[in-house]
């Protein structure tokens, strides 16, 4: 079962199929793969002459009608969530909940049981959008194992240096940073959620004055050290000013 935001994002999924059994001629023809009587974007027939047996895939959108799907008295053995969240249905607290609600209400318990079929999975590709969207609760959850992965490694440079040169990625990095927009870089290239109060400070939107107006109202702010076991770790002091003219 391929999940998507809506049916039409899990049928291109399908489409995808339907053309590589309909013109890779070398992968069906070493698994002994060919198509049978169901052939459309919502559901397709796969014959496997090699396991002797029949796969159906069918598409779905995360608010369809996937309570209780069984196929000639089988439940998916195997469900596939593709970028299911999106800014739309996560954009709120009551819309999140509600997709939480589908994932752990619907989705996954429509899946065999190991009991049936002992290799049954569920698998979601996710670009995490907000903190607590479902790929940010499966990370917590412990029958879920999750991998975030960024286009940086440890060391800073492309984890697929072929495709994407570390020095295009530090470019268009920094770009984004210049329009201070660092908050979308971040979520989309690293996996990593940050709000834009957090993200770093573009420093060429400060305005630097040589005479001060003559009518400025100036708060002074300080944010003392707090200490750690480890004096070398300590946080810096600081002291800010901000004048209001």
């Amino acid at each position: 079962m391929l999940v998507g935001p809506e049916q039409k994002h899990a049928r291109r999924s399908v489409r995808w199929l339907m053309r590589q059994i309909e013109g890779n001629h070398f992968w069906t023809q070493t698994f002994g793969l060919h198509k049978g009587s169901k052939w459309s974007e919502e559901e397709i027939e796969i014959i496997n002459e090699s396991a002797e047996c029949r796969i159906y895939i069918i598409a779905f959108g995360i608010t369809g009608s996937i309570r209780g799907v069984n196929l000639d008295d089988y439940r998916p053995d195997f469900i596939s969530i593709d970028d299911a969240c999106d800014e739309e249905n996560t954009g709120t607290a009551d819309q999140r909940k509600k997709i939480e609600g589908l994932l752990f209400g619907n989705i996954q318990q429509s899946l065999a049981p190991r009991s049936e079929s002992p290799h049954s999975k569920i698998a979601m590709l996710q670009t995490g959008l907000h903190k607590q969207d479902l790929i940010h609760i499966a990370h917590k959850d412990p029958t879920w194992r999750t991998l975030k992965l960024g286009v940086f490694d440890e060391s800073g440079r492309s984890v697929w240096e072929e495709r994407f040169p570390t020095e295009e990625l530090l470019a268009k990095k920094r770009a984004f940073i210049e329009r201070d927009n660092l908050p979308y870089w971040l979520r989309e290239m690293e996996c990593k959620i940050v709000s834009h109060e957090t993200a770093a400070f573009n420093t060429k939107l400060l305005t630097h004055w040589k005479n001060l107006p003559a009518r400025m109202q100036v708060f002074a702010g300080i944010d003392p050290a707090r200490e750690t076991k480890k004096a070398t770790r300590a946080h810096k002091a600081a002291i800010v000013f901000i004048g209001v003219a």
